[in-house]
């Protein structure tokens, strides 16, 4: 009685290995070169799919009967992964994957609560971090922006900002000064959007929950008697780095 080899010989390799490229190749021959395109009546672009030439990598898209894109998954770029993309009426992404990182969504993404600190901001007058801001949410993005007044007595004192993660009070990042309006009184006050600041993957997945505060501080060398003022209006998700 044959019995069977506890280890693949070379020869069953080989034949494994030929069986396995013309399947590939059948596979090759099966798959669209080129796009193919649907059009409506007036020549606007339905949907699209096959492989895009520039790219090399598969697309499909379904536009509106205004030739507008609708849906689209594509990469953006020969070297990227593909994403998907829905658009709306005008034309603008409003939902789709990061294009900067593993997970998550992509701007334009809901604002997220924030715990406002009194009716109205306390004027600051120290150099020591004080709490202007707080957040719990659910991480929708990769990263964060703030959306922020920002008011000074003489119209050009910088400030520092920071966010900590409330629990541990472990420092997730900083953005520091110039946070200046450019503006002299009598106009010194400006609405300001923080560059993005990344809440790290590693402790906080998309979708877990994050619970931070966010804090101002002169920053040194500015006029000891002036004061300012830090009113957070929103923090919302970004997809930028």
């Amino acid at each position: 009685m044959a019995t069977s080899e506890p280890y693949p010989t070379q020869a069953n390799l080989a034949n494994r290995l030929a069986a396995l490229e013309e399947r590939i190749n059948k596979l090759e021959r099966g798959a669209p070169k080129t796009l193919t395109t649907f059009y409506n009546s007036q020549g606007d672009v339905l949907m699209r799919s096959g492989i895009d030439p520039e790219t090399e990598s598969r697309v499909f898209s379904v536009g509106r009967d205004t030739g507008q894109a609708a849906i689209e998954v594509r990469a953006p770029s020969d070297e990227a992964t593909q994403n998907v993309k829905v658009f709306d009426r005008r034309g603008n992404v409003i939902m789709g994957d990061s294009e900067t990182f593993d997970a998550g969504l992509r701007r334009p993404s809901i604002s997220h609560n924030v715990i406002r600190i009194g009716s109205t901001p306390p004027a600051q007058t120290t150099f020591v971090y004080t709490t202007v801001g707080e957040a719990y949410f659910r991480k929708s993005n990769p990263s964060i922006e703030v959306i922020l007044d920002y008011w000074s007595s003489d119209g050009a004192t910088n400030i520092d900002l920071r966010f900590r993660e409330i629990d541990t009070f472990t420092v997730l990042g900083s953005l520091s000064a110039p946070y200046n309006p450019t503006l002299l009184a009598p106009i010194p006050r400006t609405r300001l959007v923080t560059p993005s600041l990344v809440i790290p993957e590693s402790r906080f997945p998309v979708g877990g929950q994050v619970h931070l505060i966010v804090e101002a501080q002169k920053s040194v060398g500015a006029p000891g008697g002036s004061t300012f003022t830090v009113d957070v209006l929103a923090i919302r998700g970004s997809d930028d780095i």
